[in-house]
């Protein structure tokens, strides 16, 4: 799916009757969005280089921080619903990517497992580097996320709320 600024600014508008504030965000995470996504094609070729290894290693760093203020605005979005009733399909939209996302968040936000009596739903998230998606993660129970992805799914729910 090849998006551009446009459709996150214009998409991003509809945020304003949750929070105006969440309009900025989604418009700064869509324009990181556009640019990882750039910025993988490119080092698709380099990753053999010691430039391409350190720029590689600051796209996987951009991609975790990414993913997780994308969750922290998803979440936001979820609680301040219960003003706003959404339609059918951007509930199930939303649930979606808030479930997805929520399950990466804790593994790219710590940097161990948890111990103790939260040891059962804390997991380490693996990075991964997918030929035609780029950054991604996986669990240790085998669960795969894309960053790309988690991005495509954020701009369907912003379109979905027009």
């Amino acid at each position: 799916m090849d998006t551009n600024l446009n459709d996150w600014i214009k998409n991003s508008l509809s945020l304003e009757k949750i929070e105006p504030f969440m309009v900025w965000s989604a418009q700064n995470l869509g324009h990181i969005d556009i640019e990882l996504n750039e910025e993988f094609q490119e080092l698709k070729s380099k990753l053999e280089t010691i430039e391409g290894g350190i720029r590689f290693q600051k796209h996987m760093l951009t991609s975790q921080w990414w993913t997780i203020v994308a969750y922290e605005l998803v979440r936001a979005i979820n609680e301040l619903e219960q003003k706003n009733s959404f339609e059918d399909n951007t509930r199930k939209i939303l649930e979606k990517l808030l479930a997805d996302l929520t399950k990466i968040r804790t593994p790219l936000a710590k940097f161990q497992k948890a111990s103790g009596k939260n040891k059962k739903i804390s997991q380490i998230a693996y990075p991964i580097w997918f030929l035609n998606l780029g950054v991604g993660w996986k669990l240790d129970n085998g669960e795969v996320f894309s960053r790309k992805k988690f991005g495509e799914d954020l701009l369907e729910l912003l379109k979905s709320l027009n």
